[in-house]
């Protein structure tokens, strides 16, 4: 191609159609810029479908983490915990405030509900690797603050908070509540007495109500908004892969 380009100059300045050849090197550059353009174009497009498949898999990780605290954390701990404050207003009614009607292992798997903190461990491996990344990989504005606020903001109130709960409970209640009784075992009267009159147990224990309190709603606060966002990322991900 590059001997038929050249063999048509020579021809030109052979004839001396200086006009026609004048017209010809221009003719020849905008082909050649033309080419260039072009490949850059290819170039950009190339890099392009890189960063967009790139995007794509770490939003597909992010909601696979969503799911799995939706799943594993958000419902079954507010569930727990749930289930905590109905094991307080049991023994609200049936031994705090009225004389006992329910049986002593009774009191004693309601009182281990009651206290006893859930397990929270939120999977965070998706949006710390995406951290490191740079979060403004996220070309979405909406989907990448709400990620922002839900690790940066509301997960952190949550793991704090229950760290917090979990600390009290380990370091402040436990330990009174071994020195005065055995929880584990057939409950004696003295025991009983203790759990239900002694206002340092019992204020300790309504402070623990409270964090669970907080604990459950707060859960039941961020689980629909993780799962409009497992529902926003997944809208993402198709209309991204149709640019790919």
């Amino acid at each position: 191609m590059i001997k038929f380009f050249r063999k048509i100059r020579q021809q030109l300045l052979t004839e001396n159609k200086f006009s026609k050849y004048l017209l010809y090197a221009i003719g020849e550059i905008i082909l050649v810029m033309f080419g260039i353009l072009l490949a850059l174009q290819v170039n950009n497009w190339n890099q392009y479908r890189v960063f967009v498949k790139k995007e794509i898999t770490n939003l597909k990780e992010i909601q696979k983490n969503l799911k799995s605290d939706l799943e594993n954390q958000l419902i079954p701990g507010a569930e727990y915990y749930q289930r905590s404050l109905d094991s307080y207003d049991t023994l609200l009614s049936n031994f705090y405030n009225s004389p006992q009607s329910i049986s002593e292992d009774s009191i004693r798997s309601l009182f281990l509900r009651m206290v006893l903190p859930w397990k929270l461990v939120f999977n965070t491996v998706a949006f710390d690797n995406l951290n490191s990344i740079g979060i403004d990989l996220i070309s979405n504005d909406s989907i990448r603050e709400n990620i922002s606020q839900l690790y940066g903001y509301k997960y952190r109130i949550i793991l704090n908070y229950h760290n917090v709960t979990v600390t009290e409970f380990r370091e402040d209640f436990v330990p009174l509540l071994n020195n005065n009784v055995n929880i584990h075992k057939v409950l004696s009267k003295s025991e009983l007495d203790y759990l239900k009159n002694e206002l340092e147990i019992n204020s300790r224990l309504r402070g623990m109500v409270y964090r669970r309190q907080f604990l459950r709603d707060y859960f039941l606060d961020v689980k629909p908004i993780v799962e409009q966002l497992i529902v926003d990322i997944g809208t993402e991900i198709e209309q991204m892969k149709n640019l790919q």
